[in-house]
């Protein structure tokens, strides 16, 4: 019985997952249909919120960044800038990857770019 859990445990997030892949697959073809572009774009932004909702539904959710202080424990910096007029140091100011929570704990930590004070921008 163990094993039987274990082995068929994400069934419930993968069939959610199988309707966004089929989401995904009716975009594809309704793009290779003449004048098409508008249909993908319309269904790839409709797949996403969809993803979006079903990742939710199964205690996935995003990490904010932008505008906040850099926090090592949510945050990874792969860029460090110097703050421009109006921005505080040590803050996000760009994000090159969302980062994520499953529940209380970090999934994947958001990619940023962290405004650095002149003085830690080499001025």
């Amino acid at each position: 019985d163990q094993a039987d859990y274990t082995k068929y445990a994400n069934e419930r997030i993968l069939k959610d997952l199988l309707t966004v892949l089929d989401n995904l697959q009716r975009a594809l073809q309704h793009a290779q249909q003449p004048g098409g572009t508008t249909g993908l774009v319309q269904g790839v932004e409709l797949t996403c919120k969809h993803y979006v909702e079903t990742l939710s539904r199964f205690g996935v959710t995003e990490i904010p960044s932008m505008g906040l202080p850099f926090d090592p424990v949510i945050h990874q910096a792969v860029a460090l800038v110097k703050a421009r007029e109006g921005q505080a140091p040590n803050t996000v100011v760009a994000e090159h990857e969302k980062g994520y929570y499953l529940y209380d704990r970090v999934l994947r930590p958001a990619m940023v770019t962290v405004a650095a004070s002149n003085k830690a921008a080499g001025d």
